[in-house]
């Protein structure tokens, strides 16, 4: 009876499902007639100004196309992932899409309905261009005046760029404030980034910084950008920091330095009257540059030393000018003759704005020769430009610009909403957001969008690469407002406006966020767009925001983007996220992914580089649609589990470790593109190459080995032909065979090569190489040639740490076409390359670390500075010289009588060290920088070890942080950098600035803020994991009391107090001195001081001890490195001593101290005995055992309570 009913309902529910397939295909088809509409819709509704009524009627078809996608793209992930799933959950999936397929025929007829109420026939045109897909590739770069990069003219901006040069190069030495003012899209951004940019500008000071201020901008927030690039301060310490001590720092350092501000688009006088307190009123020659659409600000900037600029529009001709560039960028004599007419009466219409100019002209550039369109856009003109408002014509231009793009194109365009304005997005990045977002098929397509944005001058670029290819873009202030402004209309994108703690122009529709903000957002309040959110994006977001942990509600998200966001975990939900197909982590603190990423089979994209993740803890060969797996880390690798060589759809794998499992398993990998394997041991070699033979599309390849000895065993390794990019770290001591083949290579790097024979000859026969980078002995012979006609493409050579090297030669004919040379840390090299003259092209020489007598030599003798108009060169190769202003000089231009120098070198740049992100020390602790001379019982003059400085540390550029690895127990474990690491804590705790010695105690409540400082002075310096900050504090902590106490073991004796007090020891603040004096004349000083020396004298063995006693020690014990233990210079803990002492371990002097590494607390009744530590040892042994019995016994209770509950 039961089974008769079920059957009927049964057969009715699979009837309804079948139909599912052919419903989905009806979908299809008419989502691809939707999208047509859409596209001649949009464009009459922009074009027309139609009524709001039929806005709203395309409101509604967008919304049936955005379910539409939804809908497919659901049902085409059910039916790939059929087999991985249960018959009853196939048939409730198949039915919810099913009912939501005839939910939406029934919306789509009703909007069909309405089409003939609203919609008039013939209102719905589309426009009758013709476009060429690759006619505007040619030439599109040096037509664009936002692209030169090289600094050629600017249209119209000749003279005012004069003018502001002037008053940057050649004011008065005091602060100078230059405002340059006029209204928006006049160019004043364009013109003060060539200023920023001028090569002598870059020279004059010692630090610059470019900050976009906006109308939305925080103090805080213009702060922390000034404190990161005025002061190279961590990200993470400014965090730490309130508006006042950021003030404070600010204010100290900047007294110091002569510095280029730059404060891009301010709109309140308020905000201008906070950052001006910060700015020291010193005589270095600093200046600060304004810019702003506000007349009333510039009037509130007062003061003798304060220049304004206001910014004119073009004339007729300049704008003619432009035009012409942007319009024709292939002929040189402008428009044909029917054109000429209508092209000069568009050109009148923009106003002489230039944003409107190039704006214009790049969509003209696209019309091609067809008389009809330009009138039509020339009448369009006339339309949207019948007001005089200026802010609002060019609105309407960009509007106008908008309109014209093709419909595909206008998604991508919108996109640039969703970043931070002034925000610089690398290629690579947007690429691929846009492949996950569904708006291009390919990656090809999707850089051809890119270039029809920049071609428009929609889309400015911000990087090139050496290839000339786009590496990273930006967008105007202005376009980043107008499409933020259309973005929230279409429901495309919506922002967190910060401080607010809600988000701006949310809708129920909505498909994206991003959120904005430094600080901690409230409360989120947009549940209602759980169901439709695509993508999230997360910018300068603390840790404190805990939104990554419920991302896992939002089950149609294609793209979370959390780059450079503090936050440490993910939500096991991610795994849910079944449409997701680009998650970005890079910069950000995860450690751990949840397991359940491996349910993520349509991610594309997987980005963890700079995170603090050593292992995937999850299977990855369920991700069967990734494409790109990125996962370098600073000197680290990233282990995988098995399954990537499921992985069909792979092309970029970078990070791997190159272990004999990862060796094996990438074999099958045929269709990689770029490749990266870290630290390969020499036995794996031969197998990794096997495997890397079988990819025949690899177009990139990095391999590294496990430590500098190893050799780098690449014989066997056949790399593709197509190979364009290679980059090698490890001994070869001969370059391979094979790499004279890569005609194809365009980028070559060698590092720790050992090289014995001249590789010149080989690599000179590499054709396509435009960029090569020899570094850290890479070549260790005396002498280098470059023969002639070798290298015919090359642009970009770096030579660095090639110590060995003392002649270099450079016959004629070779390098034809160098750009830039750079010489950095060649110590032994006596001169520039001989036949530096025939290096005609040249145009930028850069000379790092090279000895002072290098320099001197070049500078009076030779040919170097010959023909500079100005040369700057800053500090020699010594580490311990001296300051900037005391080693700076200029060479004036000197004539020659016979030319021998490249007539093209514009700029010659010399200077101390290179800024790299990581800075390597080798070898034993340095000695003191300062002695100190004796007079010994005999009266002879005796030198002897003076203060520590650590001026290889200090001297460092600012961004430079020494490498600092730990083991698993979170203790430094690198020798020689962690050595220099507890030599420079003891520098920072005997600073008088950084650590007074005033207070009494350590833990005292004002040393606090001196803590913070410390730390930040620290991390400036070295780079390390988060997770021992708080042992760098305690060791902190332990070096500025024991200098106090040696401090008063050496002068604190029987004199006088006067006396002692006008002894003030070197070093020290004599404020402090007399503060400290004080201290320790108080009765209860003393009595601290017998109670703690009491203490001491109970313990029979030191707490710690240097290196020397603990070799000594071992030695006593017959302790050697063939009894099993590590090597002595390596060990951290040595021995435990007896029962009398339990738990107390003898270290070697640097490191983590024993009673901090085990946990266990000193008693303070019992001083500093150790006979409480067995106590406490032996307490938690016996609250063990009873933790253990009572898991025991309710195990017991539990089973005993299943087999009562079956039984009943």
């Amino acid at each position: 009876m039961v089974i008769s009913l079920v059957i009927p309902k049964l057969c009715s529910l699979l009837s309804d499902i079948s139909r599912a397939d052919s419903d989905v295909n009806w979908l299809r088809d008419e989502l691809r007639s939707m999208r047509s509409f859409l596209e001649q819709a949009d464009d009459s509704a922009e074009h027309g100004g139609d009524k709001a009524n039929f806005l709203t009627w395309i409101d509604q078809i967008r919304e049936a196309v955005y379910d539409s996608e939804d809908i497919i793209e659901s049902f085409d992930f059910f039916r790939r992932v059929n087999s991985l799933y249960s018959f009853p959950c196939i048939l409730n999936s198949r039915y919810k899409l099913t009912y939501r397929i005839q939910d939406l025929r029934s919306r789509v007829a009703d909007i069909s309905r309405r089409r003939q109420d609203y919609i008039s026939p013939g209102s719905v045109t589309h426009s009758n261009d013709s476009r060429s897909k690759d006619a505007w590739l040619q030439g599109l770069l040096a037509s664009s005046p936002f692209t030169n990069q090289d600094g050629g003219e600017v249209v119209g901006l000749r003279e005012d760029l004069e003018q502001l040069l002037g008053w940057v190069l050649a004011g008065p030495p005091e602060l100078t404030v230059v405002s340059v003012v006029g209204m928006g899209g006049l160019g004043k951004t364009t013109l003060v980034k060539r200023v920023f940019n001028h090569g002598e500008v870059r020279r004059l000071f010692d630090r610059s910084a470019w900050i976009y201020v906006s109308q939305t901008a925080k103090l805080r927030d213009i702060f922390s950008d000034m404190a990161k690039r005025l002061m190279g301060v961590p990200t993470s310490e400014i965090d730490a920091l309130d508006v006042a001590e950021l003030q404070e720092e600010l204010l100290k350092i900047l007294e110091r330095r002569r510095f280029l501000l730059v404060l891009d688009d301010v709109w309140r006088s308020t905000l201008w009257d906070a950052v001006k307190l910060v700015l020291p009123s010193n005589n270095h020659g600093s200046r600060v540059i304004i810019t702003t659409r506000k007349e009333e600000l510039v009037t509130s900037i007062t003061g003798a030393a304060s220049q304004v600029h206001r910014l004119q529009p073009l004339s007729q001709e300049e704008s003619w000018t432009l035009f012409r560039k942007k319009a024709f960028p292939a002929s040189s004599v402008g428009p044909p003759d029917e054109l000429e007419e209508v092209a000069h009466g568009i050109v009148r219409k923009c106003g002489g704005l230039p944003l409107a100019v190039v704006t214009i002209g790049g969509m003209m550039s696209r019309k091609e020769g067809n008389a009809g369109e330009w009138r039509r856009v020339l009448e369009n003109i006339r339309e949207y430009l019948i007001r005089d408002d200026s802010d609002d014509r060019v609105r309407r231009v960009l509007m106008l610009s908008y309109t014209d793009l093709p419909y595909p194109i206008k998604c991508c365009f919108l996109y640039f909403s969703l970043f931070p304005s002034e925000f610089i997005i690398s290629r690579k990045r947007l690429v691929r957001l846009w492949l996950s977002e569904g708006f291009v098929d390919e990656e090809e397509d999707a850089e051809k969008y890119l270039m029809e944005l920049i071609s428009r001058s929609m889309v400015q670029v911000s990087m090139m690469g050496v290839g000339g290819r786009v590496k990273a873009c930006q967008v105007h202030d202005l376009l980043h407002h107008f499409a933020i402004t259309i973005a929230g209309k279409q429901n495309f994108s919506a922002f967190y406006e910060q401080g607010t703690g809600m988000v701006s122009t949310i809708q129920t529709k909505t498909r994206r966020i991003s959120f904005h903000s430094h600080q901690p957002c409230a409360t989120l309040k947009f549940n209602r767009s759980k169901k439709t959110l695509r993508s999230i994006f997360l910018f300068g977001i603390s840790e404190r925001f805990s939104f990554a942990n419920r991302i896992g509600s939002f089950r149609l998200l294609r793209v979370i983007d959390l780059e450079e966001a503090a936050i440490t975990k993910l939500s096991s939900e991610i795994g849910n996220l079944k449409h997701l197909k680009y998650l970005g982590l890079k910069g950000t603190k995860i450690s751990n992914l949840p397991k359940t990423m491996k349910n993520l089979r349509n991610l594309q994209t997987l980005d963890v580089r700079r995170t603090q993740l050593r292992k995937l803890q999850f299977d990855v060969k369920n991700l069967m649609n990734l494409k790109h797996l990125e996962m370098r880390q600073a000197a680290q690798s990233i282990k995988l589990k098995s399954g990537i060589q499921n992985l069909s759809m792979l092309q970029v794998a970078t990070g791997l470790l190159a272990d004999r499992a990862t060796a094996h398993r990438i074999g099958g990998l045929q269709q990689l593109r770029k490749l990266g394997l870290e630290k390969l041991n020499s036995k794996d070699a031969n197998l990794l190459c096997c495997s890397i033979n079988n990819m025949s599309s690899l177009a990139s390849l990095s391999i590294s080995t496990q430590s500098e000895s190893d050799k780098l065993e690449l014989g066997n390794l056949k790399p593709s032909p197509c190979l364009q990019k290679l980059h090698l770290v490890g001994n070869l001591s001969r370059l391979p065979e094979w790499l004279e083949q890569l005609q194809s290579l365009t980028k070559l790097r060698l590092g720790l090569s050992r090289l014995r024979e001249d590789p010149m000859p080989i690599l000179g026969k590499l054709r396509g190489l435009v960029f090569l980078q020899l570094y850290d002995y890479a070549y260790e012979g005396k002498a280098m040639r470059n023969c002639r006609s070798g290298f015919e493409r090359l642009k970009i050579l770096l030579v660095t740490g090639l110590e060995g090297l003392e002649e270099w030669e450079v016959e004629e004919g070779s390098m034809p076409f160098i750009q830039e040379l750079w010489i950095v840390s060649c110590t032994g090299l006596k001169a520039i390359p001989s036949g530096f003259q025939f290096l005609a092209t040249l145009q930028k020489l850069r000379l790092v670390s090279m000895p002072e007598s290098f320099l001197s030599r070049e500078m009076t003798g030779g040919s170097l500075f010959r023909r500079a108009k100005k040369a700057i060169c800053r500090g020699g190769s010594s580490r311990g010289g001296s300051s900037r202003s005391e080693s700076s000089r200029e060479t004036e231009s000197i004539t020659p009588s016979t030319p021998v120098h490249p007539d093209s070198l514009e700029e010659i740049k010399c200077s101390e060290s290179q800024q790299t992100s990581r800075y390597s020390f080798c070898g034993a602790t340095p000695a003191p920088e300062e002695g100190v001379w004796l007079i010994d019982e005999q009266g002879n003059p005796i030198k002897r070890r003076g203060r520590t400085t650590c001026a290889d540390i200090q001297n460092m550029l600012p961004g430079t942080r020494i490498h600092i690895e730990v083991n698993e127990n979170n203790i430094p474990c690198n020798i020689p950098e962690s050595i220099l690491l507890g030599t420079y804590l003891g520098v920072v705790a005997r600073d008088p600035v950084l650590a007074p010695i005033a207070f009494p105690d350590w833990r005292n409540k004002g040393m606090e803020p001196f803590k913070k400082k410390m730390l930040v002075e620290v991390e400036s310096k070295f780079e390390f994991p988060g997770q021992i900050r708080h042992w760098i504090l305690q060791s902190l902590g332990v070096k500025w009391r024991n200098y106090k106490i040696i401090l008063k073991a050496e002068h604190w004796d029987s004199r006088p107090i006067k006396e002692i007090l006008e002894a003030v020891p070197a070093g020290v603040d004599q404020m402090q001195w007399c503060q400290l004096i004080n201290q320790w004349s108080k009765p209860e000083d003393k009595e601290r001081a017998a109670k703690n020396s009491a203490n001491a004298k109970k313990q029979t063995c030191p707490h710690t001890m240097g290196r020397t006693q603990a070799c000594n020690l071992l030695a006593e014990e017959g302790l050697t490195p063939e009894d099993g233990n590590i090597e002595v210079n390596e060990r951290v803990f040595t021995i435990v001593m007896g029962p009398e002492h339990s738990g107390q371990v003898c270290t070697q002097g640097f490191g983590v101290t024993p009673t901090r590494y085990f946990p266990h607390s000193k008693n303070e009744e019992g001083g500093g005995s150790g006979s409480n530590f067995g106590q406490i040892a032996s307490l938690r042994e016996e609250f063990k055992s009873f933790h253990d019995n009572q898991i025991r016994d309710f195990g017991s209770f539990r089973d005993e309570m299943r087999q009562f509950m079956q039984q009943f």
